[in-house]
């Protein structure tokens, strides 16, 4: 008698996995999707296998046992044994031996091979040199989850942090009809919270490890909650190191874990200093230490000094200099103030939050010339981004993934803007110079590239439209939707 059942449930089993490369909003059947080698290579594999297995007489569940070891087998044996290893030419050979389609087979060779710091001929390093001509090429890789995830990984495995973060970031920012393949979610992540975590990352370890799934990404979870924020049980955290990989090389550090004592509660915050000397220093320590530096809490500094650093405060100063012995208070002050700005504005390229409301303070004082500093700078990290599109010549385009960190750059660019100064800000700088970046950078970038640039552009499509519903141009974000469903229907060719 022939098992009917389990044989449906293999071939669909296999169907799914050949068809995981797919966005899972594609109409397309399997059948339509997976080309025909590969089905018969899957099937021709599984056959030869149940053949030797009925030989040695294992019975009718020999087909069950060889799909298996076809479908499964070789990816948890790349990804499991071989990749940790960093063995490169026999992890490729698992990864290929595993039946898939097209976009998957090449996605996963990618972010294999990438996971390790190799590189691809078919995408260049960051940046360009020369850069490439603005012709079609259809020797480039496409940009997708796959390579965006596989270039994330090879960031980190070079060393390039920065650039592993923006594309890391790009990945959770995806509007909601572009989701992870079930490799990248389960693997991609995995080895990206992985990479955080050998830097000591714990805040990027809970980020990226929150974004996939599966028994790693559960375990990193966890353990990122119980270094940040101390309120994961014991149980549940060995229950998940359990189930997880690299049992051994992780005992000590969930051991480490759990020794941690419990968090007290927040610190009270000194009241507010009324001289800036020790405020200013104490800003500077922070600030070098790597702690947060709120742009709220600079400002009061900077209205501290406002009262030294006025004409009168000036004048006062000149006067102990004299005191004191000096030979040329004139210069002194003009040292101590000069010296003053300078530590504020690098204090405030790296602050965070809101700048608060303004005051009425004259603008030559210290709180009005940081604060306007603070702006021209903000506006003009967009300028490199904006320029290019103001004027009617053509503007070079390089490699989707290319395109896409430097979208990402300028979208954290507009992302600070409207942090710090706020939506009127984010209106002003729409309509300086954003919109016509953000609407015609992905247009250009389709028209050159096609398929291998629609995951892309439909992203950079849908968060042009979202920007432009916020500042009320309704007409950008009309066709700028209209943009992104046909990038969209690009991904389902």
């Amino acid at each position: 008698m022939i098992p009917i059942a389990p044989l449906v449930w293999v071939l669909i089993f296999a169907l799914r996995a050949m068809n995981s490369g797919r966005p899972p909003s594609s109409r397309r059947s399997a059948f339509e999707t997976v080309d025909v080698v590969t089905w018969l290579v899957f099937m021709g594999q599984a056959g030869l296998l149940s053949v030797l297995l009925a030989l040695i007489g294992w019975g009718w569940w020999q087909f069950l046992i060889a799909s298996w070891a076809v479908v499964v087998l070789p990816q948890w044996a790349a990804w499991r044994i071989a990749q940790p290893r960093r063995l490169r030419r026999i992890g490729l050979l698992m990864v290929a031996f595993a039946p898939r389609g097209r976009v998957a087979r090449e996605g996963r060779r990618r972010l294999y091979e990438w996971s390790l710091g190799a590189g691809d001929s078919a995408v260049p390093e960051f940046p360009v040199t020369p850069p490439r001509p603005s012709t079609a090429d259809t020797e480039l890789a496409p940009a997708d989850e796959w390579t965006t995830c596989a270039a994330a990984l090879r960031a980190e495995a070079r060393g390039d942090t920065a650039l592993a973060e923006r594309l890391v970031r790009g990945l959770t920012q995806l509007p909601d009809k572009l989701h992870a393949p079930r490799l990248v979610s389960r693997i991609g992540f995995e080895l990206l919270a992985f990479a955080a975590f050998r830097r000591g990352d714990w805040p990027a370890v809970l980020q990226r490890a929150s974004l996939g799934r599966g028994r790693g990404c559960q375990f990193f979870r966890l353990l990122a909650r119980a270094h940040l924020i101390r309120d994961v049980p014991a149980p549940w955290l060995w229950l998940a190191w359990a189930a997880a990989p690299r049992r051994r090389q992780m005992r000590d550090v969930v051991k480490a874990a759990l020794a941690r004592p419990v968090r007290a509660g927040a610190p009270v915050d000194a009241p507010p200093a009324r001289s800036p000397w020790n405020f200013h220093l104490r800003a500077l320590k922070r600030a070098a230490s790597g702690e947060r530096i709120e742009r709220r809490s600079l400002m009061h500094l900077a209205r501290l000094w406002d009262g030294p650093l006025s004409t009168r405060g000036q004048a006062h100063l000149r006067a102990r200099a004299l005191e004191l012995g000096v030979v040329d208070p004139e210069a002194a002050v003009r040292g101590l103030h000069a010296e003053v700005l300078e530590d504020l504005n690098a204090l405030a390229s790296v602050a965070v939050g809101p700048w608060p409301p303004e005051d009425g303070a004259l603008a030559e004082s210290v709180s009005g010339v940081l604060l306007a500093e603070a702006e021209n700078r903000l506006y003009a990290d967009l300028e490199p981004w904006t320029e290019p599109y103001r004027g009617a010549g053509e503007t070079t385009i390089h490699h989707p993934l290319e395109e896409w960190d430097r979208w990402l750059t300028f979208q954290e660019g507009i992302d600070r803007i409207e942090e710090a100064l706020g939506e009127e800000a984010l209106a002003t700088c729409w309509y300086g110079g954003v919109r016509l970046a953000a609407w015609n950078w992905p247009c250009r970038l389709l028209n050159l590239h096609q398929e291998r640039a629609a995951w892309v552009c439909h992203a950079m499509f849908q968060r042009t439209a979202e920007l432009a519903e916020r500042v009320g141009d309704e007409e950008a974000a009309k066709v700028n939707r209209e943009n992104a469903a046909t990038a969209f229907r690009l991904i389902l060719r």
